[in-house]
Order: structure tokens, then C-alpha cells, then sequence
């Protein structure tokens, strides 16, 4: 199961988000910048408005804080392809994987709820990267994790899936409603050009996907596999799995009647967040070296899935897009939508131009 954010009962998103910004290690300086220009002044699900916050001139030069300097690194890195995270040794950025129509479709203003998907995508990636600097910090383990070294690889990636799934349900946590996550155990016997097919038909089977969207999900996932496939992952005491999540922003219809005889339909801007325990001998099965052995060659798989779906509060991220805009730009330079374009990835599934969503 994925863990729950320890600091998430603390009241309000603003409250939230300072606790989350001062144990990062920030210095004061930066500190008070990112509460002045990125969090609410009450909780996001009050949905009274807040008067966006005059950009805060640049803060004063602060020597040795390096924690600012590296968020604005692991912004950075989340925003570029997963082999080039992995180059620069890191352990790549979960998938975050926007589904929708393709430009042609206008219909209720479908495209304005997944370009907010895709805005909130960009602040996800930000605490994420906050919590990063914190998880390491309580960890006693300032620096990144080598994915050099085993051991610490593992460490890595299991910080990487916690960030994400922490992110959410906890400083954006009053901009969701969320489900209680299910978990399901796959477990099974498969050839390796079994596999593709057996791994993304298990963790979207819930989408009702066209085959031409999965396959381009394949082509996303397939990317990041041959990413992470030469970095060697050793167990950690009593821990034996590699866990990442997946994000997935799609907007389901959603019948606000609750009539089947009279609906009427409204397109949810929903995340779901699929967090993956992969059990390592399987995933050290997956990635190792195909010399010796054939693709017809069985071996088995096995993972648990926790798949938690977070519907967005339309009116508190309208009531914040303004100063969430003003935060990414300051730590990245570039507006809320430019760094979400680069934070997600975007697939078109023509299909939903007939459906308008799923």
C-alpha cells in the first residue's frame, strides 16, 4: 500500500503547505516567497476566491542554500524524457500520461478541464519535488540516492512513487475528492512478448481504452523501461519490491442526475493514481539481459496495484490557477501551462471525440 502522508490532517491546504515548504529546508527567504505567491490563505475546499498575490521580487542571495537550487534541478529533470533523468542520475520522475480528444473537439468545454488536469500536473511535480528534499532530509540522507548503487537505487525510486501519491493527498489534497484505493494482486506466468500486452491490459483495464491508445501507452512505458533497464536494484532489508506510480488524467462523463432517463452529462477532470509494488525478482526478470534466453521463455510476474482516483474541485483550482502560474514561474521561468506541457505527457484517443470520455 502506498503511504499516507503523515502531515495530512493538518487543517487547510495553507496550512499544509507551509508545513511542507519549511521542512523541505528551505531557507526562510525562499520559504516566504513560495507561501506568498503558491498557497491559499484558507483551505482550497472553502471555494471562496482569493485575490491573486502581486509577484514577490527575487529573493535576497542566500549562499549554501542548496535545497532551493535543487528543486529547481529536480523541476527541471521531471520535465525532461526519462533517459535523460537517468543520465544525469537521478531516478526518473513518475509517468504522468494526459488521455484526451483530439483539438478538434469542443464539445462543453471538454479540452479547459484536461488543460487543468495538465496545470495541476505542473504543482504535483512541484511538491513532488519539495517532498523529495524532505523525504531525504528526515531519511538523514541529504544528497540524491546514487542509482549507481544498488541498494540506493531502490531507496530512489521507492521516494520517487511515494512523492507523487504524497503530493496528492496531502499539501493538494483539498483540491481533490478522492475514492478509497483498491488494491489487486497480478500474479502470473507470462513469456517475455506476453508481457507488454499482460501489463498494460492489467493496470488500465478500468480506462476503456482504443487499441491504438494503448499502444501508444506501450510506446510511453516501453520509453521508460528501456530508461531504467541497465540501473541494478538490491533489496533493502525486509523490503522486496520497486514501487513507482503512474498518473493518469483523463475526464470521465459523469451522470450529474443520477437519472439514466434523463442524464445529464458533466466531464470530471479525474487523476488516477496507480501505485506499483513490483515484486523484485520479477522486476530484475524484466530488465535483465535477453542473451540466453527467448522471448518464448516463461517467468513470473508478479505486483500489487493501489489505484485511488482524485476528482479536481474545478472551483478551488480556478479560485488558485493564478498564483499556482505565479510559483511555477518563479522556480522554472516558465508559465503554468508551458511547464505542464513538458511535467505530463499527452496522448490522443480519437475515440473520445464519439464517447467524450470514459
Amino acid at each position: 500500500m502506498p503511504p499516507v502522508n503523515n502531515e495530512s490532517v493538518l487543517p487547510g491546504a495553507a496550512s499544509m503547505a507551509t508545513s511542507v515548504f519549511k521542512s523541505s529546508g528551505l531557507q526562510d527567504e525562499h520559504v516566504q516567497t513560495l507561501l506568498a505567491q503558491g498557497t491559499l490563505g484558507s483551505s482550497a475546499t472553502a471555494g471562496a476566491a482569493a485575490a491573486p498575490a502581486a509577484p514577490a521580487a527575487d529573493p535576497p542571495a542566500a549562499p549554501g542554500d542548496d535545497k532551493f537550487d535543487q528543486l529547481v534541478q529536480l523541476l527541471n529533470a521531471s520535465a525532461s524524457p526519462p533517459a535523460t533523468q537517468v543520465a544525469s542520475g537521478l531516478a526518473p520522475a513518475p509517468t504522468s500520461i494526459v488521455i484526451k480528444p483530439d483539438a478538434s473537439y469542443a464539445k462543453d468545454n471538454i479540452l479547459n478541464n484536461y488543460n487543468a488536469l495538465q496545470n495541476m500536473a505542473s504543482m504535483i511535480t512541484l511538491y513532488s519535488g519539495i517532498l523529495d528534499i524532505q523525504l531525504r532530509k528526515q531519511q538523514n540522507h541529504p544528497e540524491q540516492y546514487k542509482i549507481t548503487d544498488p541498494v540506493e537505487a531502490m531507496m530512489a525510486f521507492e521516494n520517487k512513487a511515494n512523492e507523487a501519491y504524497q503530493a496528492m493527498t496531502g499539501p493538494l489534497a483539498g483540491f481533490y475528492n478522492f475514492s478509497q484505493g483498491a488494491s489487486t494482486s497480478f500474479s502470473k506466468s507470462m513469456t517475455r512478448t506476453e508481457f507488454h500486452a499482460g501489463f498494460l491490459g492489467e493496470i488500465f483495464k478500468g480506462f476503456n481504452l482504443s487499441d491504438d491508445t494503448l499502444t501508444q501507452l506501450d510506446t510511453i512505458l516501453t520509453n521508460f523501461a528501456q530508461s531504467v533497464g541497465s540501473i541494478q536494484i538490491e533489496a533493502s532489508g525486509a523490503h522486496k519490491s520497486v514501487n513507482n506510480t503512474i498518473l493518469v488524467h483523463t475526464c470521465p462523463a459523469v451522470n450529474a442526475s443520477g437519472d439514466p432517463k434523463d442524464p445529464v452529462w458533466v466531464y470530471q477532470p479525474t487523476t488516477t493514481l496507480i501505485y506499483l509494488e513490483v515484486d523484485l525478482n520479477a522486476w530484475q526478470t524484466v530488465f535483465k539481459s535477453k542473451s540466453g534466453s527467448s522471448t518464448t521463455d516463461h517467468f513470473d510476474f508478479s505486483m500489487v496495484y493501489t489505484v485511488t482516483k482524485c476528482q479536481l474541485n474545478m472551483e478551488a483550482y480556478q479560485n488558485s490557477v493564478n498564483k499556482f502560474n505565479q510559483i511555477i514561474q518563479f522556480v522554472t521561468g516558465k508559465n503554468l501551462e508551458a511547464f505542464g506541457a513538458t511535467a505530463s505527457t499527452s496522448v490522443t484517443d480519437s475515440s473520445l471525440n464519439a464517447t467524450a470520455g470514459f
